[in-house]
């Protein structure tokens, strides 16, 4: 993912983290790290995109070193009893 996220940096564009199981609901140290390139790659990554849990969920990251600062957030819906989901996605500057 890094070597991705490095050529889309090199070359000016943005990304979208596509997955199924959010990163908090991993293993501490996966998520340690994922929020490690989240927090490099603030300005590549334009929005992250997760099911699995079902919910209406809202999740901030913040900055590693000023934990005032936010990065990124990720808001994902629930829009019909049959588990579709829209998915709304926000780069906070």
């Amino acid at each position: 993912m890094v070597d991705w996220l490095q050529y889309a940096e090199d070359h000016g564009e943005k990304v979208h983290i596509i997955g199924h199981i959010p990163p908090r609901e991993c293993l501490a140290s996966f998520s340690w790290n994922f929020y490690k390139i989240v927090n490099r790659y603030e300005n590549t990554i334009a929005g992250q995109f997760y099911g699995h849990t079902h919910n209406d969920e809202l999740v901030i990251n913040y900055d590693e070193i000023d934990r005032q600062r936010p990065v990124s957030m990720v808001d994902k819906k629930q829009i019909s009893d049959e588990n579709k989901f829209e998915f709304v996605s926000i780069r906070l500057i």
